[in-house]
């Protein structure tokens, strides 16, 4: 059964386009023009995502994304939100929103497939959660099991230390999406503050195990002026 969604946004152009293309990528879709009409989709469609616009003239955005995770069966790591704004400035609503449960803001204007690779990925890593024995698919060659504490890649263990593991599924667990190194000090280390040596030599020494060309790296990529993030593809064609 394919991965049902809930598209929410007041915008009957950006609806109609994104369903259109969703639907082609073998994803269930239903659309709904405000929160409120959402709220009350919920039981009924029981989407595995919902894309939630921030603005809206009916409803905010922030206050839905709320009313979700306070409803039953969608708390966090149940099921997903992607909060979509229109915004750049708003900081505070990106803020907000992840802070009350949203898995992913984006900023439009995007491209179709920007929001089909944050799908994917927040896919993957909702059914690792859900299975917590099965495996996370970085790519076809290359995964991991969160609960054994397992990788592989073409089907050979790759043998990492417990913090080298620690800072591979942290990325994992935020697939495609920058960390800084902040946040990896903060919530791998333990530690803020922290100089940035320690963790530039772990991933460094990731990389000479995971990568295929340490030097050009396929999997643990910088992103330069925040930090690293862990390309994952759902398949050869991503």
């Amino acid at each position: 059964m394919p991965p049902k969604l809930l598209l929410v946004d007041d915008d009957p152009v950006f609806r109609s386009q994104f369903k259109t293309y969703l639907e082609a990528e073998f994803f269930s879709v239903t659309v709904a023009e405000h929160g409120g009409a959402a709220l009350s989709m919920l039981d009924s469609v029981e989407p595995d995502i919902v894309i939630l616009d921030v603005r809206m003239p009916l409803s905010d955005g922030l206050d839905v994304c709320r009313a979700i995770r306070q409803h039953a069966g969608y708390e966090i790591g149940r099921r997903g939100i992607i909060m979509i704004s229109g915004y750049r400035k708003e900081v505070v609503d990106k803020v907000a929103g992840l802070e009350i449960g949203a898995d992913i803001y984006m900023i439009k204007p995007f491209e179709p497939r920007e929001l089909l690779v944050q799908l994917k990925a927040l896919w993957r890593l909702m059914q690792a959660d859900k299975t917590q024995t099965g495996w996370f698919q970085v790519d076809e060659n290359f995964r991991i099991n969160f609960e054994e504490r397992i990788v592989e890649i073409g089907g050979q263990e790759v043998k990492l230390t417990k913090l080298e593991f620690d800072v591979l599924a942290y990325l994992a667990k935020h697939a495609n999406q920058p960390r800084s190194r902040s946040d990896l000090a903060t919530d791998v280390w333990k530690y803020e503050g922290m100089d940035d040596n320690p963790i530039n030599r772990c991933i460094s020494v990731l990389r000479r195990k995971l990568e295929p060309d340490p030097d050009n790296p396929r999997y643990i990529q910088p992103v330069y002026g925040v930090g690293y993030k862990l390309v994952v593809r759902s398949s050869s064609r991503d």
